[in-house]
C-alpha cells in the first residue's frame, strides 16, 4: 500500500509527514492527530501529553483562525 510506503520512508529518513485525510482507519496509523472543526483545532492528541481541548485548542489555533463562521 501507498501509505506502508511512505510511513517507511518517514520513519528512516526521520523526516514529519503531513497527512490530511477524513480516513478514521488511515489517520489512526499517525503518531500525532489534529482533529479540525470549522476551521479550528477541536483536538491535538500527543502521545506523550493529552489532548487539548476547549480553551487550549482556541488558544492554538488563535482568534479568528480558520474558516469557520467568523472566517
Amino acid at each position: 500500500m501507498v501509505l506502508d510506503l511512505l510511513l517507511e520512508r518517514n520513519r528512516k529518513a526521520g523526516t514529519t509527514l503531513v497527512l490530511v485525510t477524513h480516513d478514521p482507519e488511515v489517520a489512526s496509523r499517525a503518531d500525532r492527530k489534529i482533529v479540525l472543526k470549522d476551521g479550528l483545532i477541536v483536538e491535538d492528541s500527543l502521545p506523550f501529553a493529552g489532548p487539548l481541548t476547549g480553551a487550549d485548542a482556541v488558544a492554538v489555533a488563535g482568534p479568528g483562525a480558520g474558516l469557520g463562521q467568523n472566517g
